[in-house]
């Protein structure tokens, strides 16, 4: 990593929380971008928190550094969306992004790695956003490609699936697992046979840094679509009867009786292009034993 500055968007986040940490306990320095007109606030001494006005400002800053590459891990996640959720979803996922784009194409910088979803495809790989959010992550998507080819940008458009482990407030399907588990009351969820590819936060944030290596060997005016995925896609039936076998015995879980309108739900893509040079490292029964066993927990 010496060899360049890493600059990220959305460090506040469940990912991006995790990857600061991992970055200050192997002391690499790291900018902050926050929101314009919003001070990015360092907590780690190998942290710089940038407060900028406009792209034009932000790229004086970047066109400082020493061979910077920028994540973006910038987003407003709503899987149901209600009217008074599009302002935010908008500005969250497109805005602020293209605002970031448009940074580094007047900053000089070049080497970009821009999270998106897996939602915002099909589980055949067709381009079909799973709801709104998966859909302006995926013009999202769009608008990078159009500055990699206007503006020689080298970019790894990377796509998430589930993600767990970790410190993790988030409103997902593990820390509620991990609750209830922890206070032994029971929990309803949806249908057993729905399939499931989690990933570790480990191997998330191994994948991102990767990826950062990756924009080194892309060239100018190219995108690279792909993926993250853990090895083992699993039913939401064995995923549970796996926790139970395994490090949370106690958890009591109900399911649906029948299947669901099949809007509902999104299926993996197994097919997915992954991220070259890439592997994930933890396999399921090893992260889930890490996250949910009680000594892990306290």
């Amino acid at each position: 990593m010496a060899d360049h500055t890493l600059c990220l968007t959305g460090g506040t986040g469940y990912i991006g929380r995790h990857l600061r940490a991992l970055l200050a306990a192997q002391n690499v320095g790291l900018v902050l971008i926050g929101r314009p007109g919003m001070q990015a606030v360092a907590e780690h001494g190998t942290e710089t928190g940038l407060l900028w006005e406009d792209p034009k400002d932000l790229a004086q800053t970047l066109a400082k550094l020493n061979n910077p590459v920028v994540i973006n891990l910038a987003g407003h996640f709503v899987k149901s969306h209600t009217p008074s959720d599009i302002n935010d979803i908008v500005a969250g996922n497109l805005t602020y992004p293209t605002q970031i784009f448009e940074a580094c194409t007047l900053g000089g910088v070049t080497r970009l790695v821009n999270v998106g979803t897996s939602w915002e495809f099909s589980d055949k790989g067709a381009q079909e956003a799973f709801n709104l959010y998966a859909a302006v992550k995926a013009a999202n998507a769009v608008v990078a490609r159009w500055y990699a080819r206007e503006a020689g940008l080298r970019i790894v458009n990377l796509k998430l699936n589930d993600t767990y482990g970790g410190e993790d407030t988030r409103l997902k399907l593990m820390p509620l697992l991990k609750k209830q588990a922890q206070a032994g009351t029971q929990v309803k969820l949806g249908f057993s046979d729905q399939r499931l590819n989690l990933l570790f936060i480990d191997d998330v944030l191994s994948g991102i840094l990767a990826a950062v290596e990756r924009t080194a060997h892309i060239d100018k005016g190219n995108v690279q679509e792909t993926f993250l995925l853990a090895d083992e896609t699993v039913s939401l039936g064995d995923l549970v009867a796996r926790i139970q076998s395994g490090p949370a015995p106690n958890l009591n879980v109900t399911f649906q009786s029948t299947a669901p309108e099949d809007s509902t739900l999104r299926d993996v893509w197994d097919d997915a292009p992954r991220l070259t040079g890439w592997k994930p490292a933890v396999n399921l029964d090893d992260g889930l034993a890490h996250y949910l066993s009680p000594k892990d927990s306290a």
